[in-house]
């Protein structure tokens, strides 16, 4: 839905939850709300509850996105679809194609997905990725996503760490996307798009500071004074929300660039 309304340009803002909110009624009013019979085995309520869970859960986050929840989905509806009575009319020879179709998906996405995961976990490690075509099954999580590209940004990747950060902030309007993506255009040169994307970040996440302040480190490392000053005066006027070290920091050198002369 977000990457929808940022596609048209509106200037709206729709929150994710407005999805799953509706899954999640229908879910319910689907299941609960027409009259169940005695027969129903706990089972099937037990399984009635995990679908409406998982769809409440789409209230807060993107659980299609994660392989794991697509799975779990699936096997919630086929174990509560097993225990209608019709399918126990159908003939036992379907079982053997079903196996053989559920072999290969297992070979096809749980095997490389599984693998992908192993490989991520080593990136973690090292702070770096060599192989970013090894992550492809996990390139639709925002925590991937992101971190990925500030690995990228490390290691001066910046055109492909724009893509993977341009990804994230197109799909999930990630903050820690916008972040790295603004960073990659900044190390390119690509100074205004670089600001634009910093100062989405800022709306995003309006208490965070650092979108502002890599801004202004951004237009005073390429020697424009007057932008220079004018984030600073926005990093100082900024009401603060949270006091910590690093935003003393920010502040101090905000006051050190207004205070600087021209050059």
């Amino acid at each position: 839905m977000m990457a929808f309304i940022a596609e048209l340009s509106c200037v709206f803002w729709v929150e994710q939850g407005y999805i799953g909110l509706v899954l999640a009624i229908a879910t319910i009013c689907s299941f609960l709300l027409v009259p169940c019979s005695k027969k129903n085995h706990p089972l099937q309520v037990c399984i009635r509850g995990s679908l409406i869970a998982w769809c409440v859960f789409s209230c807060f986050s993107y659980p299609a996105s994660h392989f794991q929840t697509r799975v779990l989905f699936f096997i919630l509806l086929g174990i509560s679809g097993g225990a209608l009575p019709i399918v126990w009319h159908v003939k036992y020879k379907i079982f053997f194609p079903v196996g053989v179709g559920l072999t290969i998906l297992f070979a096809v996405l749980v095997v490389p997905f599984h693998q992908s995961v192993v490989y991520w976990e080593d990136c973690l490690k090292d702070g770096e990725i060599k192989h970013v075509e090894r992550l492809a099954p996990l390139l639709n999580s925002s925590f991937v996503l992101s971190n990925s590209a500030l690995f990228l940004n490390k290691s001066n990747q910046f055109e492909l760490a724009e893509e993977i950060a341009g990804k994230g902030f197109l799909l999930y309007h990630s903050y820690f996307s916008a972040l790295e993506l603004g960073k990659s255009l900044k190390n390119q040169g690509k100074y205004a798009e670089a600001a634009q994307i910093w100062e989405e970040a800022a709306t995003l996440v309006p208490n965070r500071f650092t979108p502002l302040f890599w801004e202004m480190e951004m237009w005073h490392e390429k020697g424009d004074i007057r932008q220079a000053r004018e984030m600073a005066g926005r990093i100082l006027n900024k009401p603060i929300k949270v006091p910590s070290s690093q935003l003393t920091y920010m502040q101090l050198r905000a006051q050190y660039i207004l205070q600087e002369r021209n050059k």
